[in-house]
C-alpha cells in the first residue's frame, strides 16, 4: 500500500511463502516514485488492510460480470514470464525506440466495483460563547413604512418570534426572545433581546434583533422563522 496525499492498496487473493514475502516488503520500502518520477510515495507492506475510505476496483479477466455503466480504466501490467530488462529500462530509452510503453507490458482493464464512501463531515456544536447575537432583517415592501411606525414594527417583531416558539404560550415571554426571566420579571443586565428599526431617509428600510448574552437554538430558529409581519386588529 502507497501512502501519500491519497493512498493506492493492492490486494492479492493469495498467501505468499516466507521469502517472498521478505522480498516484496523489501521492495515496497524501496520505491520511491510510483508511476512517474515527480509521484512521489513511500510503500509499504500491510497485513490484515481492507478497504475504508477507498473506491475497490478488480480487474476485469477475473470479474465475474461487467456491468455496462461501471466506470473502466486502463493499467499497464507485465506480461509472464517478467522481461526484466525491459521493465527496467529508462522511460527516455523506451521513447528511443518509439514505444510509448516498455516491451513485455500490456494494458490491463479495471473496473469499479464500489466507489468510497462520502467522507463524514461531523456537525460542529456551538459553544455559548458562538451562539448568534444579532439578527438583521429587510422590509421587503413596496412603500416603505415612515420611521413613526418603527414602534410598531418591532413589536410585531417580537410578537412574531415568539409565536414561533414551540413552547407553551405562558412560558415564551420567559426566554431571551421575551425578555423576562423565570419568575416572570424583566430580565437584568440587558442580556436579552433588543428590537431595533434601521431608518433611512426617514423611512424603516430594516430591523435588528440584538441579543447581548445570546440566543439559544431554539429561539434562532423561531426567530429566523420569521418572514411576514401580521397585526392583531384589523383596521376599520
Amino acid at each position: 500500500m502507497f501512502e501519500h496525499d491519497a493512498e493506492l492498496g493492492i490486494c492479492w487473493p493469495f498467501e505468499l511463502p516466507g521469502a517472498q514475502l521478505v522480498a516484496l516488503e523489501q521492495l515496497a520500502g524501496s520505491l520511491p516514485y510510483f508511476g512517474r518520477a515527480d509521484s512521489v510515495c513511500s510503500g509499504f507492506l500491510a497485513t490484515g488492510w481492507e478497504p475504508a475510505q477507498h473506491d475497490t476496483w478488480v480487474p476485469v479477466d477475473v470479474a465475474d460480470s461487467v456491468a455496462d455503466d461501471a466506470p473502466v480504466a486502463s493499467v499497464l501490467a507485465p506480461d509472464l514470464p517478467l522481461q526484466l530488462d525491459a521493465l527496467l529500462a529508462r522511460p527516455v530509452d523506451v521513447r528511443k525506440g518509439g514505444l510509448l510503453f516498455p516491451t513485455g507490458t500490456h494494458l490491463l482493464g479495471y473496473q469499479r466495483t464500489r466507489p468510497a464512501p462520502p467522507p463524514l463531515r461531523p456537525q460542529p456544536r456551538r459553544r455559548h460563547s458562538e451562539l448568534a447575537t444579532v439578527v438583521r432583517f429587510s422590509v421587503l415592501q413596496a412603500g416603505l413604512p415612515p420611521q413613526t411606525d418603527s414602534l410598531i414594527y418591532t413589536d410585531l417583531l417580537r410578537q412574531g418570534a415568539l409565536s414561533k416558539l414551540r413552547r407553551p404560550p405562558q412560558d415564551r415571554p420567559r426566554t431571551q426572545l421575551g425578555g423576562r426571566s423565570a419568575d416572570d420579571q424583566p430580565m437584568a443586565g440587558h442580556e436579552h433581546a433588543h428590537y431595533l428599526p434601521l431608518i433611512s431617509d426617514r423611512r424603516l428600510t430594516g430591523l435588528v434583533v440584538w441579543v447581548p448574552g445570546g440566543l439559544p437554538d431554539d429561539e434562532l430558529t423561531a426567530l429566523t422563522s420569521v418572514e411576514q409581519l401580521y397585526s392583531k386588529v384589523n383596521p376599520d
